[in-house]
């Protein structure tokens, strides 16, 4: 092992040496004569800055007390006491949280390891000599050294062995140590692994993301599987099928002879689960307590019993909103369901109502009772959908909230009568459904199957009865569940092809009356997207032709759609704004209508509008308020205006809106007889020929821009 340890030394010179560093590394070999005297061979000066420490010993041990001086060193990243002894050949626990030792060589007599020794240090490698003894020694000894990327064995050991840096029994069927550090994201457990070796086995390491059990593995060392289950990263364990104890469903793991779940990955983000009753029968408390994006969970026909506490989650919240209980129902532990408070759908196929855990209170002076709050925290509008033929049962069982019997009361926080409906069948034809049971009101997602024969492809969906779906079109679609059972069917059609030009959407095949988005860029070559055009097509409809992300319904026939695009030229306006309807504009395409409005000025009145684009005729060259015809070039225009040096020199009345903007109604302040209001398109909207100051309203016109005319003079008003 020598080597690797040279390279490490090589490695910390290379990086002293990239920081720039006077002393690249200060290192030191000491002998050991006489027990506890490792203080007296460093100095203080040692005790600062060395980096590496040798230690040999002669005729004598190193005890706690050396080890405290180690321990004691604060730049010190390699320790080497491979060469020397300890008391009583054990490896005491004075390095505990250690944070700066990086390599560790423990003493080459070491038969044990003290508990707890290196829980919690910095060390990224330790060599475990020959003579450390048994699996035991690595149990709980390095919990939470999360730098921990390797364990090194000496070969000649008798009773470990290490392979890429986790540690085994020497006979390989004992995991007994997994690096907190290592840095792999899936492991897969060699076969002829038969168990764990202790509690932490494998447990703390942030980096994993799945573990695969081999079918030789039977024993889990902890009874609450901590050997294992303190990845908080983890979402996945894997088990070979030929093992015949354990299995994995959806990451999870099971034991198959007990049929329970036994551990739910810290790290897995399911939102839907299906638990198979065929392998289930019982769900321990809590187990769903790490689930906490879990949103809809099915237990099949064949799960009889839930534990307490089922999914109260560690963060406090449960995004939970679906629950299908099976017929095969018949205990449901307390708090199961308590604090979910965005679970607004249950349904219950058992015929007899599931029963709850009785609580005796009395010793705490409380009353005996059925239950223990399994429904408290649930969102008032909740629906528990159970048979048709049952609701009187639930009604008149521990689910109301209201019942009691022979003097227990129903502690449960149950559902008030009118929370228990019928609930229907869903039926699928060529495709799945979300659920194929549902209450009344609420949605159900359906998704096609890739349809088995050549040249065909989803089409669109059909209901019996009618239903309402989100898209008809969409192979991946939902509708709302009506009060009564229902089938949707997939149908699928002949292929036909389509041709997309100059746009993002490529070419394709759909289903003849299938409905195809296609999507073209803002801009293309210089130009910007200006409409779809229909090249071949007889028949074919694009739902707006003027939209870069639009649809259309296949046809039987050839199909070729281009999107066309269009110069744009830029507007230049000194003094005022362009709009092109109530947005306003920079650039605009060669034959819009554009709508120029003059900036409003202190001392100044505005005279006429003046340019030298050809092209540019004005609709009115002295209104401030005019349009003109966009040409084939850019645009040029100045708005002209003219010293007031008196009231007597403005001829129109002077006028003022009030409010500006507006959003019901406005008052026109000043000198009005009457008045016209005006689109910026220059459309008529109101005229009226007799005002005196009321206020007026424009309630019905829509958010935008709008203009005033008073005796020629022009003002704008913003419609909020």
């Amino acid at each position: 092992m020598k080597n690797l340890f040279t390279s490490y030394r090589r490695l910390l010179m290379t990086s002293v040496l990239c920081l720039g560093a006077v002393l690249i590394v200060q290192s030191k070999e000491v002998e050991v004569t006489a027990s506890a005297h490792l203080s007296d061979l460093l100095s203080e000066e040692d005790l600062q800055s060395l980096t590496e420490l040798i230690v040999t010993t002669n005729g004598a041990d190193l005890t706690v007390a050396d080890f405290d001086i180690i321990n004691e060193m604060s730049s010190v990243k390699i320790v080497d006491l491979s060469s020397a002894t300890t008391e009583n050949q054990l490896m005491p626990a004075n390095l505990q949280k250690n944070k700066i030792i990086e390599i560790f060589k423990l003493p080459g007599n070491t038969k044990n390891i003290a508990g707890g020794a290196f829980t919690e240090c910095a060390m990224k490698q330790i060599y475990i000599p020959a003579t450390v003894n048994g699996t035991g020694n690595m149990r709980s000894r390095f919990d939470k050294c999360k730098s921990l990327t390797e364990v090194i064995v000496d070969v000649a050991n008798t009773t470990l062995k290490s392979v890429d840096g986790v540690v085994y029994s020497k006979d390989g069927t004992e995991l007994a140590l997994y690096p907190s550090g290592k840095t792999d994201a899936d492991f897969e457990i060699p076969e002829g692994v038969v168990k764990f070796s202790g509690a932490y086995s494998m447990g703390n390491n942030d980096n994993l993301k799945s573990i695969t059990f081999p079918a030789s593995f039977t024993t889990f060392a902890d009874k609450n599987y901590r050997d294992v289950d303190g990845n908080i990263n983890l979402e996945n364990f894997y088990v070979s099928e030929d093992n015949p104890l354990y299995g994995s469903m959806s990451g999870m793991l099971y034991n198959k002879q007990t049929h329970e779940l036994m551990i739910f990955p810290a790290g897995n983000k399911v939102e839907s689960l299906s638990i198979d009753g065929s392998e289930i029968k019982n769900v321990g408390d809590g187990f769903f307590k790490k689930a906490d994006k879990l949103k809809r969970i099915i237990f099949t026909e064949g799960v009889e019993t839930l534990g307490a506490g089922l999914f109260k989650t560690e963060s406090g919240t449960s995004d939970l909103e679906y629950v299908e209980l099976p017929s095969t129902l018949t205990q449901i532990g307390g708090e199961c369901f308590a604090n979910c408070a965005s679970l607004v759908q249950i349904v219950c196929k058992a015929v007899i109502p599931p029963g709850f855990v009785k609580v005796d209170r009395t010793p705490q002076g409380g009353e005996v009772c059925m239950g223990s709050s399994n429904f408290r925290g649930l969102p008032v509008d909740t629906k528990v959908g159970v048979p048709e033929k049952s609701l009187d049962a639930y009604k008149s069982s521990w689910w109301d909230r209201n019942y009691s019997e022979s003097g227990i009361k129903n502690d449960v926080q149950g559902f008030y009568d009118d929370q228990f409906v019928a609930y229907r069948i869903v039926s699928v034809v060529g495709g799945t459904a979300s659920q194929n049971v549902a209450v009344p009101g609420y949605r159900v997602e359906v998704l096609a199957n890739t349809p088995s024969e050549e040249g065909m492809a989803f089409s669109k969906w059909e209901s019996d009865p009618q239903v309402t779906f989100t898209n008809i079109n969409n192979k991946n679609t939902s509708f709302t569940m009506p009060d009564t059972d229902v089938t949707v069917t997939a149908v699928f059609a002949a292929t036909k092809a389509y041709t997309i030009v100059d746009a993002i959407t490529p070419s394709g095949v759909a289903a003849i009356g299938s409905v195809v988005e296609i999507e073209a860029p803002s801009s293309k070559e210089g130009k910007t997207f200006k409409k779809w055009e229909i090249v071949e097509g007889d028949g074919l409809v694009i739902d707006d032709p003027n939209a870069r992300v639009t649809t259309f319904v296949m046809i039987d026939g050839p199909v070729t759609i281009k999107a066309v695009y269009e110069m744009l030229y830029m507007i230049d306006i000194i003094g005022g704004q362009a709009f092109v309807g109530d947005n306003p504009v920079l650039d605009v395409a060669p034959g819009t209508k554009v709508t120029v409005v003059a900036d409003e000025r202190d001392n100044q009145k505005f005279v006429n509008w003046s340019t030298k684009t050809v092209g540019v005729v004005f609709e009115d060259v002295n209104n401030k308020i005019t349009t003109f015809l966009m040409p084939e070039s850019d645009v040029n225009i100045t708005a002209n205006f003219e010293l007031v040096s008196g009231v007597e020199e403005i001829s129109a009345p002077q006028i003022k809106i009030y409010p500006n903007p507006v959003s019901e109604s406005f008052q026109i302040l000043g000198e009005v007889e009457n008045f016209s209001i005006y689109d910026l398109s220059g459309k008529l909207l109101k005229n009226v020929q007799s005002y005196h100051g009321e206020f007026i309203s424009v309630a019905h016109l829509s958010a935008g821009t709008y203009i005033i005319k008073v005796k020629g003079k022009s003002e704008l008003f913003i419609k909020k």
